[in-house]
């Protein structure tokens, strides 16, 4: 599986706009995008080396707090494939609507594991 660039902690909001607060004004994260849609909002900062998203809506787990890791790949195919060839369960690739393709596995302990292929 080749990885691509990005590595992110992804966090379900019960509060969104005091979340985005705390890790922009308190943690003094730089913003790296954000997006604000009727199926959902999210934003994603800055953390070192990886990304923190916090999102809301659509996408977003039912009970807020952390929800998982977002992992990018180069291509989300071979590694749904190579992946499942190893034993895991995972769902099947598909494009979301912001155009991103990805799969989802759940690792032990209930941590969701969202391979990811960036859009374009």
């Amino acid at each position: 599986m080749e990885f691509g660039k990005q590595f992110r902690l992804l966090m379900s909001a019960s509060d969104y706009d005091q979340s985005v607060a705390f890790y922009r004004d308190t943690m003094g994260l730089s913003l790296f995008r954000s997006w604000d849609r009727p199926s959902g909002r999210g934003s994603v900062f800055h953390m070192g080396p990886g990304l923190i998203e916090i999102v809301t809506g659509e996408g977003s787990k039912e009970s807020p707090g952390f929800s998982g890791a977002v992992i990018a790949v180069n291509d989300v195919q071979a590694a749904y494939e190579e992946i499942v060839a190893r034993g895991a369960k995972a769902t099947e690739p598909l494009t979301a609507p912001w155009g991103h393709r990805m799969f989802r596995v759940n690792a032990p302990d209930g941590l969701e594991l969202m391979f990811i292929q960036e859009a374009g």
